[in-house]
């Protein structure tokens, strides 16, 4: 079966990432589902999780130092479980919420 230009966009951009792990792109109902044992929503959380390390311990790289971590927008801002996991593990880095 052959997708059109348009079902391709909606699969790459609407129906994967977070949504495509676990059925869901708000990452509050990912972590309250993720906390109450939903594997997939798990999956998702630990995903995203791993992602944003890779690219905070990349960026360290880059420029040699951190002085400052910030964390902006809605998940940024609104999600200490998030800011939490993002720096665990990255002590070394000098990182500490």
């Amino acid at each position: 079966a052959s997708m059109s230009a348009e079902d391709v966009d909606v699969l790459l951009n609407k129906k994967s990432g977070l949504y495509g792990l676990c059925g869901d792109n708000d990452m509050r109902e990912i972590t309250r589902r993720a906390d109450e044992g939903d594997r997939t929503a798990r999956l998702a959380f630990d995903v995203y999780i791993h992602r944003l390390r890779k690219y905070i311990g990349a960026y360290t790289a880059v420029l040699g130092r951190v002085d400052a971590l910030a964390f902006t927008a809605g998940v940024g801002e609104n999600s200490a479980p998030v800011r939490a996991a993002a720096v665990d593990g990255l002590t070394g880095l000098g990182l500490a919420v």
